[in-house]
């Protein structure tokens, strides 16, 4: 999608550290999911983006909208316009509220 939008510079944040430290390093030859961690690598450095944690209480929009994601059947779903249920959270996330790490 960062391709075909014709999007550079993008910061892909994510809380799963392992999948931080396997796109930002060579993943082990054992690695059962090597090939698509490289082809991962390779799109990232093509659209010249960049991976990094952040904490699940730092984005909590991509925390609820990855819950619903689990729920999902369709392989598959693009939004252009935040859905009802996470405008709250957008409007919170905009002005900087602060969540208790759990």
């Amino acid at each position: 999608m960062v391709l075909e939008k014709g999007l550079h510079k993008v910061i892909i944040e994510t809380d799963f550290t392992l999948a931080e430290e396997l796109l930002n390093k060579r993943p082990p030859s054992n690695c059962p999911f090597r090939s698509i961690v490289e082809d991962s690598r390779h799109l990232i450095h093509r659209c010249n983006c960049s991976i990094q944690h952040i904490l699940r209480e730092g984005n909590k929009c991509v925390d609820l909208l990855a819950n619903m994601g689990a729920d999902q059947l369709d392989p598959l779903v693009v939004v252009d316009e935040p859905l009802i249920a996470v405008r709250n959270q957008i409007v919170a996330d905009m002005v900087g509220m602060a969540y208790r790490r759990i």
